[in-house]
């Protein structure tokens, strides 16, 4: 069993609603679907730490009002628009799961180099989505891009727009889940 556990990020211009982020620019008229514009921040995937999703899910729960029908283990796909408040508590909630403890290192598979890239690569994921919103506050209290523009945004004129006035933009995360089986 794994699964695979993506968390992106997409810019819209307040104004106008245009899709900024990605490699070209998304305008409303041309109707854009549910997943038009966003970008990969960082992701996961994994056989240990099965209850992350479902924990991550009822985080977004907590701030959406809803519940998701996600429990460990469970099968298929789940994907949701996630509020920007939800995500420094998925963040912490992440870090407080980036360490492998002793009692999974029980095959030959799982030794303690096998555990020590396992988390500095865990923990340089959920930087990099720390990175992120650390920037947004950037954003929000002195209109400063931090890298954003360059990070998320192909369209150069947008890209120059984008950095002259980053409160001009919305943010939209969205949380992409898929359960696997292995192949037998």
């Amino acid at each position: 069993m794994s699964f695979d556990f993506d968390i992106s990020v997409r810019i819209k211009d307040k104004r106008t609603g245009d899709i900024i982020s990605g490699s070209k620019v998304i305008y409303v008229s041309e109707n854009p679907s549910f997943y038009s514009g966003f970008v990969e921040v960082c992701w996961w995937n994994s056989s240990i730490f099965m209850d992350l999703p479902p924990a991550i899910f009822r985080i977004c729960g907590k701030y959406m009002g809803k519940q998701y029908p996600l429990e460990e283990g469970m099968e298929g796909n789940l994907y949701t628009i996630v509020p920007r408040a939800a995500m420094r508590e998925i963040c912490s909630y992440i870090y407080s799961r980036c360490c492998v403890p002793d009692s999974d290192l029980n095959t030959d598979e799982r030794d303690w180099s096998w555990r020590d890239a396992y988390e500095v690569t865990n923990i340089a994921r959920v930087e990099k989505l720390r990175d992120l919103l650390s920037s947004l506050d950037y954003v929000d209290h002195r209109n400063q891009e931090c890298g954003i523009a360059e990070d998320y945004i192909g369209d150069l004129r947008k890209r120059e727009e984008f950095k002259n006035n980053p409160q001009g933009y919305e943010f939209e995360f969205m949380i992409d889940y898929h359960y696997c089986r292995p192949c037998k």
